[in-house]
C-alpha cells in the first residue's frame, strides 16, 4: 500500500471513530481532507454526507450525495443515505422512492426495507408496507454469511463475495441460496457453465424455488441455449399463465429463440396489464425491429421513452436503427435525463452513446466525441471489479 493509500485509510478509520463517538463535525473534517485530494472518493463522500445529515447540514449532505451518485451510479448505500436524509427533511414520499432505488441496486440493505415499511405504514399504504417488511424479514432470516455475499456482490466486491460463498458452501453444501449466489457470481464473471451446473443442482434440491428457475433461464440464455431457455420459461408460464413476470420471461426467451410471433403476442399480453412498462415496450421494439417492422419498432421505443424519459435502453435502441435521426427536442430530453443523479450505470452508458450518435449525425464531432468518451469510461467502470 502506498503512503497516500495508507494516509487515506487512516483518515477513514479516524472519521469512522469520530462518527461512532458522535463527533460529526470532526468526521466531516477528516472526510474533507480526503476529498481535497480526490473529490470523487466514494467512501469519503458517503462519510461526509452522513456526518452532514447528523449535524443538520442538509444542503451539504445533498451536495455530497449528488456528487457520490454521479461518481458511482449504482451505489445502493448512497440512495439509502438519501432516503434517511429525505426522511429527516420530512419528505416521506421522496424518501420512500430513494429507499426503493437503494434496494434495487443493493437488495441486501435491510435498513432500507425497514425504513420503507415504517414510512409506508405511516402513510396508510399497508399492503406495500407489508411487502417491504416481508423482504426485511427474509433478509434477516438469511445466514449472515449469505447476507454479506449479497452485499459484496452489489457493491462490486465480486471476488470477496466468491470467497465467502465458497467457504460457506464447504460447511453447508446443500444450501440452495448459497448455491444460487455462487452461480450469480460465476455468471457475472463469465463462468456460465459452472453457474448452469450449480443452478441445475440447486433446482433438484428445491424444485419449487422459482428464483432458482428464473436465474437458470438467464444463464441458459447467456450460454446461447435459447431453445432450452424458452422451454424452461414455458414451464414457468404454465405454472401461472396470468403472471406478467412469467409472460415477460417467456416473451424474451421466445424472441431469443427466433419465435417472434410468440414473443410479440406475449409482450402484448403483458402490456394489457402494464401498458406503460418501459422495459416491455423496449423489448417489444427489439422484437419488431428484428422481425422487420422498423416503423412499429420506432413507435414502441418512443412509447417506452414517453413512459420513462430516463430509460436509456430505448434511446440507445433508436440510435442503433442507423436510419433514425434525433430531433432537437429528443436531444434536449436526453441531455435532461443525463443530468439526473438517479440514472443507473447502463442508462448513463446508453444515453451517452445515443447522444454521441445524435451529434455525429449533425457533424458536431466535438460533442459526439465527448459523449462517446463518457459512455466508454462508464462502460469500463461497469466491468471493473475489486478484490477488497
Amino acid at each position: 500500500m502506498t503512503d497516500t493509500a495508507t494516509h487515506r485509510a487512516d483518515l477513514l478509520k479516524q472519521a469512522q471513530k469520530a462518527m461512532q463517538a458522535g463527533k460529526f463535525d470532526d468526521a466531516a473534517r477528516l472526510a474533507d481532507q480526503i476529498l481535497s485530494v480526490e473529490p470523487s472518493d466514494q467512501d469519503a463522500l458517503y462519510m461526509a454526507a452522513v456526518a452532514a445529515r447528523y449535524s443538520g447540514k442538509f444542503d451539504t449532505a445533498q451536495s455530497h450525495l449528488a456528487t457520490l451518485k454521479q461518481a458511482t451510479p449504482e451505489f445502493g448505500r448512497a440512495f439509502q443515505e438519501e432516503g434517511h436524509l429525505l426522511k429527516a427533511m420530512n419528505k416521506p414520499e421522496a424518501a420512500i422512492a430513494a429507499f426503493g432505488l437503494a434496494v434495487r441496486y443493493n437488495p441486501a440493505l435491510v435498513a432500507s426495507f425497514d425504513a420503507q415499511a415504517t414510512l409506508l405504514k405511516s402513510l396508510g399504504r399497508r399492503a406495500e408496507a407489508e411487502q417491504a417488511a416481508a423482504q426485511s424479514a427474509r433478509l434477516k432470516s438469511l445466514p449472515r454469511e449469505l447476507l454479506a455475499v449479497t452485499n459484496h456482490i452489489h457493491e462490486g466486491r465480486i471476488f470477496r463475495a466468491e470467497e465467502i460463498a465458497r467457504a460457506y458452501l464447504l460447511k453447508h453444501p446443500k444450501d440452495v441460496e448459497g448455491m444460487r449466489l455462487l452461480a450469480d457470481i460465476g455468471s457475472r464473471l463469465g463462468v456460465h457453465e459452472d453457474a448452469d451446473f450449480l443452478l441445475e443442482t440447486a433446482i433438484e434440491l428445491a424444485p419449487d424455488n422459482l428464483q432458482l428457475r428464473i436465474d437458470h433461464i438467464q444463464v441458459l440464455r447467456k450460454r446461447q441455449k435459447f431453445a432450452a431457455a424458452q422451454e424452461q420459461a414455458k414451464a414457468l408460464l404454465d405454472r401461472d399463465t396470468d403472471s406478467p413476470v412469467f409472460q415477460s420471461l417467456f416473451a424474451i426467451e421466445s424472441m431469443q429463440a427466433g419465435d417472434y410471433e410468440a414473443a410479440l403476442a406475449m409482450f402484448d399480453r403483458v402490456l394489457e396489464k402494464l401498458p406503460r412498462d418501459p422495459a416491455t415496450l423496449t423489448s417489444r421494439g427489439h422484437a419488431l425491429k428484428t422481425y422487420g417492422k422498423s416503423d412499429e419498432a420506432v413507435a414502441s421505443y418512443k412509447a417506452a421513452i414517453a413512459a420513462d424519459p430516463q430509460h436509456g435502453d430505448a434511446w440507445y435502441a433508436l440510435a442503433n436503427l442507423k436510419t433514425y435521426t434525433f430531433d432537437d427536442a429528443e436531444i434536449a430530453a436526453m441531455q435532461t435525463a443525463q443530468s439526473s443523479n438517479n440514472l443507473s450505470l447502463m442508462a448513463r452508458v446508453h444515453i451517452a452513446f445515443a447522444l454521441g450518435k445524435a451529434f455525429e449525425d449533425r457533424k458536431d464531432f466535438s460533442s459526439a466525441f465527448e459523449n462517446y468518451n463518457q459512455g466508454n469510461a462508464l462502460k469500463r467502470q461497469q466491468t471493473r471489479y475489486t478484490t477488497e
